[in-house]
């Protein structure tokens, strides 16, 4: 995932396997955080070198927004945990903030009431809508009201 674009904001990132690793523990900072002393947000370390973006505690992850993520793990030296410093950092851009639509069969139907049923294409993880109405006044659209 490092450099790219990732597909939602739960997107899976993953460490390189470490020998003897024990645990692993993620960072994140916004990349535009570059100052002496940025702040970072942790995921709980775990067992496993997988984690997600949605893993990190007390951040809230923005749309279209530069992240720079780098692990850490953890081995035993006898009964002593000894943690690695963190690694190399990268980038992750997470994804635009998803639209939808009405779905395409409805549109440019003409309605001579004001009860029409609207239908929207679904879009994984978002419940709930806003559709917002416009009405043409030439070549204007003008917002009408949402709901």
């Amino acid at each position: 995932t490092c450099g790219t674009t990732v597909s939602s904001l739960g997107a899976t990132i993953s460490a390189s396997p470490a020998l003897f690793a024990q645990q692993y523990e993620f960072r994140i900072r916004l990349t535009s955080d570059n100052g002496p002393e940025p702040t970072y947000y942790y995921t709980v370390p775990s067992a496993s070198r997988f984690s997600s973006l949605s893993a990190f505690q007390g951040v809230t992850l923005q749309y279209s927004t530069s992240y720079t993520v780098s692990v850490r793990y953890m081995i035993m030296n006898g009964t002593t945990p000894v943690w690695s410093n963190f690694g190399p950092a990268c980038a992750v851009t997470t994804p635009s903030f998803p639209v939808t639509e009405i779905t395409p069969s409805l549109c440019g139907l003409s309605t001579t009431g004001l009860d029409q049923t609207l239908t929207i294409v679904p879009y994984p993880g978002f419940p709930t809508y806003r559709v917002t109405l416009f009405e043409q006044v030439g070549e204007d659209l003008i917002p009408v009201g949402s709901i």
